[in-house]
């Protein structure tokens, strides 16, 4: 029988020796690397990446999808009584009441807002808040009679005018202007928030 201490060992060095060249290469990539990168694409590793520039069409692009929240909605619950038919042709009974409900919508278009930029501010200039809509609710329209009983008109030329008559009595008694004031605050207060984070050191000039 053989003796196996005859054979020969094989040396650890060989894999000693790769281990060392691996961590060569990897020091040499982690050290030289960015160097390169930086003199090659002018990126210097030891920064953070550089800031989106800031241009007019830049704050135009984070303008885009807040139009819709600067718009204020009123809900608003009307009583019209009338005691000698009133302004509805067709229901031509003394002493009625009709209730209805509206919505109204006031708000600022924001495709007419100007922007301008200079090297310490950033100026935007918003049109007027306007009333978008009035609508009025036909489900919502009740019409009582002296007596306080429900009575229903069926025909389509009654619900018309009484449409025509309930936008016209919100635009008398609703507080149109302060609806127009709360839009115009809100609209400012949502440009705030989205672009004073995200130019700089300019100051933001709302007008």
């Amino acid at each position: 029988m053989r003796n196996d201490s005859s054979r020969p060992r094989r040396s650890a060095r060989p894999a000693v020796i790769f281990v060392i060249i691996l961590l060569i290469i990897a020091f040499g990539a982690g050290h030289f690397l960015p160097r390169y990168l930086s003199g090659r694409f002018g990126w210097n590793h030891e920064q953070e990446p550089p800031e989106p520039e800031i241009d007019i069409a830049y704050l135009e692009a984070r303008m885009e999808d807040v139009a819709d929240l600067t718009t204020v909605e009123l809900i608003y619950s009307g009583l019209i009584t009338y005691t000698n038919g009133g302004r509805i042709p067709i229901l031509t009974r003394n002493g009625f009441s009709m209730t209805y409900q509206a919505t109204v919508r006031a708000g600022i278009d924001l495709t007419q807002m100007e922007i301008e930029l200079t090297d310490t501010r950033v100026i935007i200039t918003l049109p007027q808040t306007e009333i978008q809509s009035v609508h009025v609710d036909p489900d919502s329209i009740v019409f009582y009679d002296e007596s306080h009983s429900i009575f229903n008109r069926t025909e389509n030329e009654d619900t018309v005018n009484a449409i025509s008559t309930a936008e016209q009595d919100v635009q008398d008694n609703v507080d149109l202007q302060e609806l127009l004031n709360r839009s115009r605050e809100q609209a400012e207060a949502i440009i705030r928030g989205v672009l004073e984070g995200q130019i700089g050191d300019r100051q933001l000039v709302i007008r």
